[in-house]
């Protein structure tokens, strides 16, 4: 159902990746006390997005914890994306709350961030199913050709017994990706 959790992480150590290459390229070109700071911590954000590349999550964890200890207010995009790839190893860790509560920082810091919204919705399927489907809603809405988001949506809805509307997502997501009719589970029809 969906991306695998370790897909997920490579995703994220991307995102980051690309995302701290753009910080670094847009940084000021004077010296100052904050680009210092932005640098030590774009420094130690690309450490731990090496390290979990490199399937080191504890060495990652421990580059994440000190972005975030470096900016206390944590509002900057390297907070974000620490955040995020924390709730990953978390979350693959089956460490739930943490990974809900790191996925719930990086999106009061950008509402329109799709991993963390996504990976959220995973966890909440079964313990929250009503907050999953809105969180798929949302990733769906900024990201309208997410065929994965479209997929758990509609078998949440299906599953949930609005099946008409399950039915439509899941028709959408076979569409854009055919494979996913063998994934269907049985009984569950586009």
């Amino acid at each position: 159902m969906g991306a695998s959790p370790r897909l997920l992480r490579r995703f994220g150590a991307l995102l980051g990746a690309l995302l701290v290459a753009g910080i670094v390229a847009s940084a000021c070109s004077s010296p100052s006390v904050n680009q210092a700071s932005s640098e030590s911590t774009s420094q130690l954000l690309n450490a731990g997005v090496a390290a979990l590349k490199d399937g080191n999550t504890q060495g990652a964890g421990s580059d994440f914890h000190a972005v975030l200890k470096l900016d206390p207010t944590n509002t900057h995009k390297e907070d974000q994306i620490a955040d995020f790839d924390l709730g990953v190893i978390e979350q693959d860790q089956n460490d739930v709350p943490a990974a809900e509560a790191d996925y719930q920082s990086a999106i009061k810091l950008d509402a329109f961030y799709v991993g963390p919204k996504y990976n959220l919705a995973i966890e909440e399927t079964t313990s929250d199913p009503l907050d999953a489907i809105s969180l798929y809603r949302q990733v769906i809405t900024i990201q309208p050709s997410d065929v994965n988001a479209i997929y758990n949506l509609g078998l949440l809805l299906y599953a949930m017994g609005q099946k008409p509307e399950g039915q439509t997502y899941l028709a959408q997501a076979i569409q854009m990706a055919p494979s996913l009719a063998k994934k269907l589970p049985a009984g569950v029809t586009p």
